[in-house]
């Protein structure tokens, strides 16, 4: 009876433990396909006075980012759709909205560095900024955009500023 009992409460214990279902590994198929330009050394850099709306850079991942880094210098180009851009940088009421903010940089560059796949429809850039102003720290240093590509198009869906250590 002793045995039965064990039994019993062996099958109960375990019945009571959760299956943890593992994700599946994505295929080959649903990965997306991310192409940088072959040259990464390449330091892509923009002037408030000498904006051009439109990218001229075929690369459609640069061109995302160009967009922000245009929006920031001058959030009054057309190109600056709130609807297509991280919520904080552009939202109605946001401070960086505002065109006449103290510290917003009249100059700004960046150069890409690396990516980092985060699930199926969305990376991470990895970029080294500069620009004349601190501009709450979102262009200067090591900036990340999170981009995304679930409309078929990709955008930058967030930044933030990773601190470089030395």
């Amino acid at each position: 009876m002793k045995k039965f009992l064990l039994l019993i409460s062996m099958i109960l214990i375990l019945s009571a433990c959760e299956k943890k279902e593992e994700q599946p590994a994505p295929t080959p198929e649903s990965q997306i396909q991310v192409t940088l330009p072959e040259d990464l050394s390449i330091l892509y850099s923009y002037q408030h006075d000498n904006l051009h709306e439109e990218c001229t850079n075929n690369n459609e991942i640069v061109c995302a980012i160009e967009t922000i880094v245009k929006c920031a210098l001058n959030p009054k180009l057309s190109v600056c759709d709130s609807k297509t851009m991280p919520e904080f940088l552009f939202y109605d009421d946001s401070i960086f909205a505002q065109d006449d903010v103290e510290g917003r940089p009249t100059e700004q560059s960046f150069k890409l560095l690396k990516y980092k796949p985060l699930d199926n429809h969305t990376i991470e850039i990895y970029t080294e900024g500069t620009c004349d102003h601190n501009w709450f720290g979102a262009c200067k240093g090591n900036i990340i955009y999170v981009m995304d590509n679930s409309s078929g198009q990709w955008l930058v869906k967030d930044l933030y500023a990773v601190e470089k250590i030395h």
